[in-house]
């Protein structure tokens, strides 16, 4: 099986759980408010950690790439 193969068999499984027939379940108000936690839980949590590695990242680039040395040491942040 190749990937493409995988690709169209993997998005038709993922089509059956998006796009349910019937659902008898009951959604209280709750579970909209839990899902939006949820996603603006994951969207902070992202942007936190992309700030905590920012410098790291851009640093780890210039060595990759030769653009200077080391600056974690010039910002006196620790």
């Amino acid at each position: 099986m190749n990937n493409r193969s995988k690709t169209i068999l993997l998005a038709l499984f993922g089509a059956l759980f998006l796009f349910p027939g019937r659902a008898w379940a009951y959604l209280d108000p709750g579970t909209g408010s839990f899902i939006l936690q949820m996603l603006i839980g994951a969207v902070l949590g992202g942007l936190v950690a992309i700030g905590v590695f920012w410098r790291r990242f851009f640093a780890w680039l210039r060595r990759l790439f030769g653009r200077g040395g080391n600056d974690d040491h010039k910002s006196g942040s620790g």
